[in-house]
């Protein structure tokens, strides 16, 4: 890994660039805190229904973030830095398992089920912070505005390949779908 990508967690807030990666942080923010409400909620005894329609509502919304991350993110961090993040797909699918092991609990198993789930959520949002964070501070000024206004396939077509002349994943599936 490039040491440029290995920026501990506590150098962050004072890189020059970290104020453009609140938009992330604030996200998975957002997602903690609503893991804790719903766990507290169903503690104190809120109806199954009740705490599943927040959870249902909670779950399509992180959908979205975990569909840009794995379709724009993710095949960027591989194609720019030749990053493995699949792992952090991997994190999404035991969150998918886990999200089905709450919908199915009832009474004290609720508690349980939204407690592993929180559990495979928190450790899945600390190693992708970790991946994902010092990758994007790494970027130059050029390359992170590059990346925030354009598409997957603008980005292929601009962003050297870490990879090379073999290139990664995102390239070949690029080369599939416009027919190269």
């Amino acid at each position: 890994m490039v040491a440029a990508l290995s920026l501990p967690r506590d150098a962050w807030a004072t890189h020059p660039k970290f104020p453009e990666q609140v938009l992330l942080l604030g996200s998975h923010a957002s997602f903690r805190a609503t893991s804790r409400r719903l766990i507290e909620r169903a503690d104190r005894g809120a109806s199954r229904a009740n705490v599943l329609a927040t959870f249902s509502m909670w779950k399509y919304a992180m959908g979205g973030h975990e569909h840009y991350e794995e379709h724009k993110l993710y095949p960027f961090l591989e194609h720019r830095w030749g990053l493995q993040t699949l792992g952090l797909s991997e994190g999404h699918e035991a969150l998918a398992r886990a999200d089905q092991v709450v919908r199915a609990a009832e009474g004290e198993a609720l508690v349980a089920a939204l407690e592993a789930h929180h559990a495979i959520l928190m450790e899945h949002l600390d190693i992708e912070e970790c991946t994902v964070i010092p990758a994007l501070l790494a970027l130059s000024e050029e390359e992170f505005r590059l990346y925030s206004e354009s598409s997957l396939w603008r980005i292929l077509e601009e962003t050297p390949c870490a990879a090379g002349d073999v290139g990664c994943s995102a390239c070949r599936q690029r080369h599939l779908s416009v027919g190269l």
